[in-house]
């Protein structure tokens, strides 16, 4: 299952991947696109602005024409109305002399000069004015060249912009009508590439779904085969104490020599006697750790459990988290008779827990690994674990260590799973969280979740469900690399 979810995580990113290639590509295209169109507006519009610059320049000199063919037409006025007076003064002057008047007369002859005088002083200024209308016309004559080419500027100018937008709205027809193939053939592959992985997804889900639905059947199937087990473990047990009944010799033998050990002050009577836990095992001489059979009383078989010798004393390993290979978000009946295998990660079982700790007082350890390399430790002088019809109520207490007190909080807490829910939160805990706990609201430890790596965001998992130890890391979303749970005897 792990290497088919792995196999469909790496397409979907692979295909993830190439559509997002494919999106910057066309991004990038488009923009190049988008670059090109603004430098060819940007000289389209220079070209527009010098136009109007030119049509400016045009209307200045047109204005400057107008007005001086205005001040050309009021000299010419003034010029005819000159002429005006002066015929009249010569008409009056013909009018006023006597046919025999031969000018002797002194005063004719000053008004003769006067006239004279003013007749030439007209003269000059009408031939200044003549200049000055030459240099008029002359100027005119420049301001129409300059008009013309102004206008054939403009001309030439507008066939340019013309012929520049024809080029400019070819060119965009052109880049849109490829860009737009090349972008359509490449969404056609997108697209058939998408619906390929899809098909791919979907029948990845239909053999996921195979799988589960197969599992599911395994599943049930181990937990009939563990209560038919049980039962015939029961059907033996009676048959064996019937059996018993007639053998009260050995009985006897064995209750002499249970005196004579007890005599001699050591736990476990050699031969006819079972270790109840692996302390006694130890104090029996075995000092190795591993694997063992032990028979807690009120048991009616013997139970492999994992002993860890250490520091004068065998602790029971009641679970162990180390690579996250076993699956813990299991049902009722299996947290009950418990999974895993004794060597990697396990769950001794809840009614083994409920058997080892009312026997005897125990104490229980918690060591903890985090993916940073530290290590911390929590011990609880009291523990003890209910029978299945007090639903494995667990009792804790006294504690010490340097990881945080984050099991107290669960005292008194019965056992809740994602099919049984005994928590006090109005959700169902076991199954928001992923694995069979004591949870109260829902939990301040939770050991039994999901095996995440170190931290873990929100978007990855809607709950914190993973590998919790609260009190140490100041955070929910925070999953331990390793785990311990295991108890020795209070006294020995």
């Amino acid at each position: 299952m792990k290497e088919l979810k792995f196999s469909y995580d790496n397409f979907t990113s692979y295909t993830s991947l190439q559509i997002s290639q494919a999106e910057n590509g066309v991004l990038q295209e488009m923009r190049k696109y988008q670059n090109w169109s603004a430098n060819l507006e940007k000289e389209v519009l220079e070209m527009k602005v010098d136009t109007m610059k030119g049509k400016l320049e045009h209307n200045s000199l047109l204005t400057q024409v107008t007005n001086m063919r205005r001040q050309v037409d009021a000299l010419g006025a003034d010029l005819d109305e000159l002429e005006m007076n002066y015929y009249n003064i010569r008409t009056r002057i013909k009018e006023a002399i006597p046919p025999k008047y031969d000018g002797e007369n002194y005063m004719g002859k000053d008004l003769a000069q006067l006239l004279k005088n003013t007749v030439g002083n007209l003269k000059a200024e009408w031939l200044l004015m003549k200049r000055e209308l030459q240099q008029i016309r002359t100027d005119n004559t420049q301001l129409k060249n300059i008009q013309n080419v102004v206008k054939n500027d403009t001309t030439s100018l507008r066939q340019m912009i013309r012929s520049v937008t024809g080029e400019v709205q070819a060119m965009e027809g052109q880049v849109k009508s490829s860009e737009i193939s090349r972008l359509e053939t490449r969404l056609t592959s997108i697209k058939n590439d998408f619906l390929r992985i899809k098909d791919s997804q979907n029948d990845l889900k239909h053999e996921t779904s195979q799988f589960r639905n197969e599992l599911t059947t395994v599943q049930g199937s181990i937990i009939r085969l563990q209560k038919d087990v049980h039962e015939l473990q029961i059907d033996n047990t009676q048959m064996k104490e019937k059996m018993a009944v007639r053998v009260t010799a050995r009985e006897r033998t064995g209750r002499e020599e249970r005196q004579r050990g007890e005599s001699l002050g050591h736990i476990l009577p050699r031969r006819h006697e079972k270790a109840r836990d692996c302390h006694e095992l130890y104090m029996a001489g075995f000092t190795v750790s591993g694997v063992y059979s032990i028979k807690p009383d009120g048991t009616l078989f013997m139970d492999t459990v994992y002993c860890e010798m250490v520091n004068k004393t065998g602790y029971t390993v009641l679970q162990r988290r180390v690579d996250g290979l076993l699956n813990f978000n299991r049902r009722w009946l299996e947290y009950r008779y418990g999974f895993g295998n004794p060597y990697a990660e396990f769950w001794i079982g809840n009614d083994k827990m409920h058997a080892l700790t009312t026997q005897k007082q125990y104490i229980l350890r918690i060591d903890i690994w985090d993916w940073e390399g530290n290590k911390a430790y929590a011990e609880y002088n009291s523990f003890s674990v209910e029978d299945a019809e007090q639903q494995f109520r667990l009792h804790i207490g006294g504690y010490y260590g340097d990881a945080g007190d984050s099991f107290s909080y669960h005292d008194n807490m019965v056992f809740s799973t994602e099919d049984v829910d005994n928590d006090l939160h109005t959700r169902n805990c076991a199954a928001e969280n992923k694995g069979g706990w004591w949870f109260n609201s829902c939990y301040s430890c939770h050991l039994n979740g999901i095996y995440h790596t170190a931290w873990y965001p929100q978007a990855q998992s809607k709950y914190a469900d993973g590998i919790s130890w609260y009190t140490w890391k100041d955070s929910e979303f925070y999953s331990l690399k390793k785990v311990e749970m295991k108890i020795r005897p209070k006294t020995p």
